[in-house]
């Protein structure tokens, strides 16, 4: 049981995964923790791992500067839920074959989803001095290069809300793995949109949508955050 304040991250538009980020505090042990509550995208026809999953594969393998997971699951409508219930999910998909919908481009399955992490920090554009951007920054790139080396993980938004600076100051961390890639999978994906945030996705991506997200584009993005926080703050 974790007991909350207000959110200090929630969606601004009607459309998305109604993401809501909390400072939490866990009764029992007394600690607080980052909770995340969004919806995940589901369905027989993806091969994607969730972000939890993602998390643990990540920490086998001792990837730096990543938050560390405490929980993560599904959250069900029943309370004594077991391995053969169902968890929440969106009905939007159900209403498509109406005769009123102007469009169904993009509307897949979603399942209600949260995860809980130890590893509290504060937004990159709240930074006190230049130094800590580029360590932040620094940080997160080494974090980037541990899970595509050795975990064959490719993050894939990369952008100036998913670095944070720690709350002293002195290191970064690489957050938000939910659109990540599996090298050992990407022969055969078969997803039809590109992930990111466009403010931060490299040229080549926003050229042609149609292009195979690789780390070099994910590079390209670690450089369009600094020259975006440093031009605009």
């Amino acid at each position: 049981y974790f007991i909350t304040g207000r959110p200090l991250v929630y969606p601004r538009v009607a459309c998305g995964r109604s993401t809501f980020g909390y400072i939490a505090h866990e009764e029992e042990r007394k600690y607080v923790v980052w909770l995340k509550d969004t919806l995940r995208r589901s369905g027989h026809d993806l091969d994607i791992d969730t972000e939890g999953e993602i998390y643990r594969i990540l920490h086998k393998v001792d990837v730096c500067h990543i938050p560390k997971l405490v929980y993560a699951g599904d959250v069900y409508s029943a309370t004594n839920a077991t391995e053969s219930s169902s968890p929440r999910t969106t009905v939007t998909r159900e209403y498509l074959e109406g005769s009123w919908v102007c469009s169904s481009a993009g509307v897949g399955h979603h399942a209600h989803y949260r995860h809980v992490v130890l590893g509290l920090g504060r937004p990159l554009t709240t930074f006190k001095c230049p130094k800590e951007v580029v360590a932040a920054a620094l940080h997160s790139l080494s974090a980037h290069e541990d899970a595509f080396t050795r975990a064959k993980i490719l993050h894939r938004d990369i952008s100036v809300g998913n670095i944070l600076i720690t709350l002293d100051g002195q290191n970064g961390l690489l957050i938000d793995w939910e659109l990540t890639l599996s090298l050992d999978r990407k022969a055969r994906t078969t997803r039809k949109w590109t992930t990111g945030t466009w403010q931060f996705m490299s040229i080549r991506l926003l050229q042609r949508f149609t292009h195979s997200h690789d780390a070099s584009d994910d590079m390209e993005s670690f450089f369009w955050v600094i020259i975006f926080v440093f031009m605009r703050y």
